[in-house]
Formats: C-alpha cells, sequence, structure tokens
C-alpha cells in the first residue's frame, strides 16, 4: 500500500512540529537551570501547545486519509549555557522551522487543494517566538547583555504565563 502523498507531507511536518516540542521541553530545563523561572514558563507553555498541534497533525493524517502517519523523533543535544547562547541558538532552529513549514504548507495545498491548519497553526506560533526573540536580542544586545535587564524581562515573562497557566 502506498502512502498518500499529503500523509508524507503532514509526517514531515509532524516531525518539526517533534523537534520542537523537544527543543522547548530541553530549554525549559536548561533555563531553570540558569535561573530564568518567566523563560522555563514561556518553554513550558510552548511544549504544551506543541503537544497539541502533534496530536492534531495525527489525527488529521488518520480522519483525513485513514492512514497513521510516520513521525520520526530523534533526540538530540541542547544545553546552552547562558542565556545569550540559547536565544541564538533558538532562533536558529526557530528560522529553519518556519522555511521549511512553509514549504509544506504550499506543498500540502498544492496536493490537496486546501490549506492545512494543522501546518498553520504551529507555523504561526514559531513566526511569533521568532518575532519575539529577535525583540529579545536586539534589546540585550542594546544593553550589552545586562544581567539587570535580563531578570527584569525574565520577571515580566514570569508574571504573564504564571496568569496563562492559572487559566487553564
Amino acid at each position: 500500500m502506498t502512502i498518500p502523498k499529503s500523509v508524507e507531507i503532514l509526517s514531515s511536518a509532524g516531525d518539526i512540529i517533534l523537534f520542537h516540542l523537544m527543543l522547548n521541553e530541553k530549554a525549559m530545563n536548561v533555563c531553570h537551570m540558569l535561573g530564568y523561572n518567566g523563560f522555563k514558563r514561556k518553554h513550558r507553555c510552548n511544549t504544551k501547545k506543541f503537544m497539541k498541534y502533534l496530536l492534531k497533525i495525527e489525527n488529521q493524517s488518520i480522519d483525513g486519509y485513514q492512514t497513521v502517519s510516520k513521525i520520526d523523533g530523534t533526540d538530540f543535544i541542547y544545553c546552552p549555557l547562558d542565556l545569550k547562547s540559547h536565544l541564538s541558538a533558538w532562533k536558529l532552529e526557530l528560522d529553519k522551522a518556519i522555511i521549511n513549514m512553509g514549504f509544506l504548507n504550499n506543498q500540502y495545498f498544492s496536493e490537496s487543494g486546501i490549506i492545512c491548519k494543522q501546518i498553520t497553526k504551529p507555523l504561526k506560533c514559531m513566526f511569533k517566538d521568532r518575532e519575539k526573540v529577535c525583540r529579545w536580542i536586539k534589546r540585550f544586545e542594546d544593553t550589552a547583555w545586562m544581567g539587570h535587564d535580563l531578570h527584569v524581562l525574565d520577571d515580566k515573562l514570569h508574571c504573564k504565563y504564571k496568569k496563562k497557566e492559572s487559566r487553564k
């Protein structure tokens, strides 16, 4: 039995989503270890979001094509030593994912004739995160990565995401 092209596209998108789920989970632990609880909460919320996105991709494959998607997760090491290297690495991974997810989104549309919200939703989330990361990097470069400024933003993130988590 051949796997429909649309399922292959969904599986590729699922691979990217799974990678970012794992990246956010590892980043959550790194930020916690570095003492940035706001960034830790941000990554914890992202981990939950990407888990939902992954389940929706799998459901789309089964509901739409009666085929289980083949999503392969590969483990990787993620251990930046400071917030600067974390933000830089995260930005790099977001850049790659945005390009690849955009390509997959276009492929899916060409194949099926419809837009796949299971691809566009995580793509929008990644794009928004990339926008924030770029803004944070710029801000911290302007203040020479001053520790006080890092913690001021981290405290704001902590309050914001604590409220989000308490509403759920």
